[in-house]
């Protein structure tokens, strides 16, 4: 009997819906909050977009990373690439869904700065 529970407790979970993850988040704690750097994807801040990906870069990451950020129906792939240049640069790329672009594909940023993509819909053929 109670190896039946266990069996339909994991089955009860396994049913629960996925929550989408918006935000990817780094953090040492060791410098307090200025030590948090994130990517996140969220409401456009211009007009001609459906999303945008902001990247806040600080030193906190200590490798490359590849990872999925979802906003409503917009699902992105991101990769971070680490220390691109000499001064500790990350290099963030996303790509966009079928129907979608992002601008740019690509973003270096530097160490304590924050940039941003846009993600488009694509209306060209």
């Amino acid at each position: 009997m109670i190896r039946a529970l266990s069996v339909l407790s994991v089955l009860a979970i396994m049913a629960l819906p996925v929550m989408a993850e918006n935000m990817r988040v780094w953090t040492n704690h060791m410098i307090g909050p200025e030590g948090e750097s994130y990517v996140a994807i969220h409401e456009p801040t211009v007009d001609h977009a459906v999303a945008t990906v902001t990247f806040l870069n600080q030193e906190v990451h200590s490798g490359n990373a590849e990872f999925e950020l979802t906003f409503g129906e917009i699902t992105i792939n991101v990769i971070m690439d680490f220390n691109v240049d000499p001064l500790g640069s990350e290099r963030l790329n996303v790509e966009a869904p079928p129907g979608y672009v992002a601008v740019p594909r690509s973003i270096d940023v530097n160490e304590g700065q924050t940039d941003v993509i846009h993600i488009i819909e694509f209306l060209g053929g």
